[in-house]
């Protein structure tokens, strides 16, 4: 009854185990409706699944973030916790795991990303505005101070005369 999807799966992919918020998240009816599906089924890339499974080869627990698809074709994000459990073989019997729906929170940090964009984009727009004459699109006073500090600390630093020339 946990509100996370939790799984057991085996290295190619079936469905052993599911519990029903695993089933309600990838968009079927039950936790048995499952078992007719392969995990890869449901991945948006396929190269995801197997980075992850590459990556679970070499460490026992694996976290990552990537896109799934529901059955009825909707992509969502998901934050993986899943785990390999080998057998006395050393080889992998079957991977258990958490899937936690994280759609909310990767749609709140593009949105972030979006208005941080405009808002420097605005920034850029602000200053070369406060720089320029609007209407022949020279520096004004501001922007030649600027510029002529600018210029001064540049030959500062290079140990360079710098001369004005006023006309």
């Amino acid at each position: 009854h946990l509100p996370v999807g939790v799984y057991r799966t085996t290295p190619d992919g079936r469905f052993i185990e599911a519990n029903p918020a695993l089933a309600r998240m990838l968009g079927v009816r039950s936790p048995s409706d499952l078992l007719r599906y392969n995990v890869a089924d449901f991945y948006v890339k396929k190269s995801d699944r197997e980075e992850h499974l590459a990556k679970l080869a070499k460490k026992p627990r694996y976290f990552t973030e990537f896109e799934l698809l529901r059955a009825g074709g909707k992509k969502f994000w998901v934050r993986d916790y899943c785990q390999a459990v080998k057998g006395d073989d050393g080889k992998v019997r079957f991977y258990d795991g958490i899937l936690d729906d994280i759609t909310k929170g990767k749609d709140s940090e593009r949105k972030l990303h979006q208005a941080l964009a405009r808002v420097q984009a605005s920034n850029e727009k602000l200053e070369s505005l406060s720089l320029t004459d609007h209407l022949t699109g020279l520096n004004n006073r501001r922007g030649f101070f600027a510029l002529g500090q600018q210029q001064m600390k540049i030959a500062k630093r290079l140990r360079k005369w710098s001369f004005l020339v006023y006309i």
